[in-house]
């Protein structure tokens, strides 16, 4: 028992010290769930299974570990038996060193806010031959990846040149009807709130902010720069859809069109200091590029400045190397069909490999491409991480970050960008600025989470 309390002390100290967004205290304050037990036979489709003995801590199928890294993680279940062999034996103990172990396979899952975690306890086992009978370990549950359904029934997994022939229809069908009916897509007015900035400083005085005193300056007083907010009505298109295998047909699911929202609501000031897009083009990202064709065509202006990437053409993910992985392909054109056709060039280079992306790197690309360009404009995947997240310190210009699928919560890592960088968050829901204004020991509630902002770092804490 000793030694294993001195164990528990180690782990502690050594998630404290690597500074995870997710801790393992977090994962354990779940509420427990009891089941009779669990049947693997009874699983659903998109589950991996991380398996270990009774009472044991020894991850047995290690290798699988390398096939769930290829997908997106919904949630992962922590499963265990609820008998006891001994008085002294602490569930909460163990539960540590199997979430350690995991943790030294793949610690990038605890950088993840986004995954559910799920403790469940099977009652079934009265004995100790009971016990040993009942699954021990990890149930992950991952996102499917999307398939599309051939004229001649066969249902597979969509390919890049899926994806670039739903992006070209529907830029080519754009104003007709079947393309809507088609893929359950519509267009409506919408009311949006768009903001800017005055150009003007707010005072600290209560009073003189009343009485409508601004400052040209923001002085040693660090005042705030005045934003000021205008609604108009805009008219937007949906276009992002998914296409499930159980359902065997397209259906839309998921209403986002947060790229086109935000390139509406910034169109006048947006790309003033010739800002540079850098969007994400692997797998699902295809319905939010449509949205950012569609937006351009409608709105020539100075956006000429893109970079694209895939994360490392198709590399395997075992010769990706942090800041060299590559798949990163930029182009300066006002010329609609060459910026268009650079993106397509990078979609069929590379559909992304494993789950997290090199964002950085592309940033990165981004400065060194256009080194008289403004701020960078980040399209990404609110579900992937950002592999390369310790390139951070080297971006030396602000990141907006238009997040693509949020549900609810955001990911960890883009919030970290947003702050480190002097930049800001864009949803379909919200758009979040101010982050450097934050002090240490500060909550702040982002979507339906809170995180403790430490050391210049985000804690995931409820």
């Amino acid at each position: 028992m000793k030694n294993l309390f001195f164990t528990f002390l180690i782990a502690i100290s050594f998630l404290t010290s690597s500074g995870q967004v997710v801790s393992f205290d977090y994962i354990i304050s779940r509420r427990e769930e009891t089941v009779e037990r669990i049947d693997l036979k009874d699983l659903p489709k998109n589950t991996f299974v991380i398996e270990m003995d009774f009472s044991k801590t020894l991850i047995k199928n290690k290798s699988e570990i390398d096939s769930i890294k290829q997908f997106k993680i919904a949630g992962i279940d922590l499963i265990y038996s609820g008998y006891k062999s001994n008085n002294s034996f602490s569930q909460e103990i163990l539960n540590r060193e199997r979430l350690k172990n995991l943790f030294q396979l793949y610690p990038l899952l605890f950088d993840n806010n986004l995954i559910h975690w799920r403790l469940i306890k099977q009652n079934a086992a009265k004995n100790r031959k009971e016990a040993d009978s009942l699954f021990h370990g990890f149930i992950f549950h991952v996102q499917p990846k999307d398939v599309i359904k051939d004229r001649d029934g066969t249902v597979r997994e969509m390919t890049s040149n899926d994806e670039i022939k739903f992006v070209k229809d529907f830029l080519t069908k754009a104003c007709k009807d079947d393309v809507f009916k088609e893929r359950h897509i519509s267009c409506r007015d919408t009311i949006i709130i768009k903001q800017d900035t005055t150009g003007k400083y707010l005072p600290k005085s209560k009073k003189k902010l009343e009485n409508g005193t601004r400052y040209k300056s923001r002085s040693v007083w660090n005042r705030k720069i005045e934003v000021e907010s205008l609604r108009d009505t805009i008219q937007i298109c949906d276009t992002v859809w998914r296409s499930h295998e159980k359902l065997f047909h397209i259906e839309n699911s998921l209403r986002d069109t947060v790229v086109l929202k935000f390139l509406a609501n910034y169109k006048d000031s947006l790309f003033l200091g010739n800002a540079v897009v850098v969007e994400d083009v692997t797998g699902s990202m295809y319905p939010y590029l449509t949205q950012t064709f569609l937006w351009r065509r409608k709105n020539i202006s100075n956006v000429n400045r893109f970079v694209f990437f895939n994360d490392g053409d198709n590399m395997d993910d075992s010769k990706k190397i942090i800041g060299k992985t590559g798949g990163i392909y930029g182009i300066q054109s006002s010329n609609i069909d060459s910026v268009e056709n650079e993106a397509f060039k990078t979609m069929k280079k590379g559909g992304g490999g494993d789950g997290p992306e090199n964002n950085l790197e592309a940033c990165l690309y981004a400065l060194n491409k256009f080194p008289n360009g403004g701020s960078l404009i980040m399209i990404a995947d609110n579900y992937a991480q950002v592999k390369d997240i310790s390139l951070l310190s080297n971006i030396n210009k602000p990141v907006k970050i238009i997040l693509c699928g949020v549900r609810q919560n955001i990911m960890a890592d883009y919030i970290q960008i947003a702050y480190n960088t002097g930049g800001s968050l864009h949803t379909i829901e919200e758009d979040i600025y101010g982050l450097k204004t934050l002090k240490d020991n500060e909550e702040i509630r982002l979507g339906a989470q809170t995180f403790l902002f430490k050391g210049g770092k985000f804690f995931l804490i409820k």
